[in-house]
């Protein structure tokens, strides 16, 4: 799933959320929440391997789009969904 909990680390409320890689592994995170102190709005920082809302890796999404797996976790349907979504540039 996407949120496993809620920690606090050093006063700073995180959240923790895993992601597939391209090969079919899990890998968890603990992602910062920053708060803006302008819009006093709370903003997750994420590395660069994540896209918003995908449970599958930056890398893993990239190369099933261009062929480059062999095999991919991921669904033929989930993979259809990506390559649509990437034409109306969603991500």
């Amino acid at each position: 799933g996407k949120s496993i909990e809620q920690i606090v680390e050093d006063g700073i409320q995180a959240k923790v959320s895993q992601v597939i890689s391209a090969t079919g592994e899990e890998i968890i995170f603990r992602l910062r929440r920053l708060k803006c102190r302008k819009c006093k709005t709370i903003h997750l920082e994420l590395p660069d391997l994540l896209i918003p809302y995908k449970h599958y890796s930056r890398d893993a999404i990239e190369k099933a789009l261009s062929g480059a797996l062999t095999h991919c976790p991921a669904e033929n349907s989930t993979i259809y969904r990506w390559a649509k979504q990437r034409q109306k540039q969603k991500f």
